[in-house]
């Protein structure tokens, strides 16, 4: 018997949408929230689902369609959105499916692993379905909203009177833009940033202590998020650099580094400053 590929509510898939009008983002991880067969039958479904990635940031779907194809590794969907026809393709997001369809984010965000090899096998190599908790979260929520202010458990002091204003003044299209917004949460020790996404504004946060370093703000243009002016923090016992300079390579390099998870120099001062501040 051909074990079909099945849609089910908690788990990870692959969505392709034919046409689509975001070449670099017509494929991309979603999770399901919901499957509901329809009573009409013949096929019909009503999807429920959260797409981390997309142009304009993380959005929540639901979709009927009409199921036409079933296969071991993907089902083929057509769907009729306010008169136009389109097909949408769920797929069992393996890691061939990733590395074919999100090359970037796979680049951006590689699996960690393997722990160790034994006899030639890699032992601690995430599944796709670790791989993509551990990348967008385990729920609705976090995979919705990305990083927020009560996803690392620590204090939040606010920006003190005493501070400086530098100007950032980018946007990012696409995948940067999303994973900007979607921000940082600390894993383990060595991860020193802790950064959200709150009220139009990133904040960036030390991962030990909770003190707010970096408040940057941040807006949607149509599907390009822009980062303007940034506030950092100058209170003595807090945060001791006073070159803005340096603070408008450092925030470039969180971003970059952090956020985007592209390579970058880090822009360190002395040896103290980059073994203290680089992520």
């Amino acid at each position: 018997m051909t074990d079909f590929f099945m849609l089910e509510q908690g788990q990870w898939a692959g969505l392709t949408n034919v046409p689509t009008n975001s070449a670099g983002m017509a494929s991309s991880p979603i999770l399901i929230t919901s499957v509901m067969p329809m009573k009409t039958g013949q096929g019909h479904l009503r999807v429920d689902l959260v797409q981390p990635l997309h142009v304009g940031g993380s959005r929540s779907l639901s979709l009927s369609v009409k199921v036409v194809q079933k296969s071991r590794s993907h089902i083929t969907c057509l769907m009729d959105d306010g008169g136009d026809k389109s097909t949408v393709i769920f797929a069992r997001p393996d890691f061939d499916w990733l590395k074919l369809n999100c090359a970037p984010l796979m680049r951006r965000r590689p699996p960690s692993g393997p722990a160790f090899i034994v006899e030639g096998k890699e032992i601690g190599t995430p599944t796709w379905h670790e791989y993509l908790s551990q990348v967008f979260g385990e729920d609705e929520t976090s995979a919705l909203s990305g990083t927020t202010k009560d996803s690392f458990k620590v204090k939040l002091p606010k920006m003190p009177a005493q501070r400086a204003s530098i100007l950032v003044n980018k946007e990012f299209d696409q995948l940067d833009a999303c994973l900007i917004a979607r921000g940082f949460c600390p894993r383990q020790m060595e991860d020193k940033w802790f950064v959200y996404y709150e009220n139009g504004r990133i904040l960036s946060r030390r991962s030990w202590t909770g003190i707010l370093i970096y408040d940057v703000e941040s807006y949607w243009r149509g599907d390009r998020l822009y980062l303007g002016q940034a506030w950092v923090n100058r209170k003595e016992g807090q945060y001791s650099e006073t070159n803005d300079r340096h603070d408008e390579h450092l925030l470039q390099y969180i971003i970059d580094v952090v956020l985007r998870g592209v390579t970058a120099i880090f822009p360190a001062q002395t040896d103290s400053d980059q073994s203290a501040l680089e992520s």
